[in-house]
């Protein structure tokens, strides 16, 4: 036991406190989380059409674009966000932690207009 507890201690001036770790992980988490919302969001554009047997493929295929769209400028948005909470002021590594709750919103609408699946092998 004694090994593992000097191996661990080796390891905490890389890895940080949890607090200081927390914190520099946030910039990473909320542009991943944009990134990924906007990739959706052109994958979806550019490989799918919007669903004939719903109402928004029917007459209002403006609408599936839109919502599309507006997901993608989220997912920008979201980009940016990190950049400015990466100076690590308090206040801002406050904002960014709501706007990363925030960040499953324009996600779950792009993963839900680009209809994607997972496929599992057997």
């Amino acid at each position: 036991m004694a090994v593992v507890s000097r191996d661990m201690s080796t390891l905490a001036p890389a890895v940080g406190s949890g607090s200081d770790n927390a914190s520099s992980q946030l910039p990473r988490m909320l542009g991943a989380a944009g990134f990924l919302t906007a990739a959706m969001a052109v994958a979806a554009a550019v490989f799918r059409s919007p669903p004939s047997d719903t109402f928004l493929g029917r007459r209002h295929k403006i609408g599936f674009y839109a919502g599309l769209g507006g997901a993608f400028a989220a997912g920008v948005a979201e980009m940016w966000a990190a950049q400015w909470v990466n100076n690590n002021v308090p206040s801002r590594c406050a904002v960014g932690k709501k706007l990363l709750c925030a960040a499953a919103v324009p996600l779950v609408v792009a993963a839900g207009f680009g209809g994607f699946t997972f496929q599992l092998k057997y």
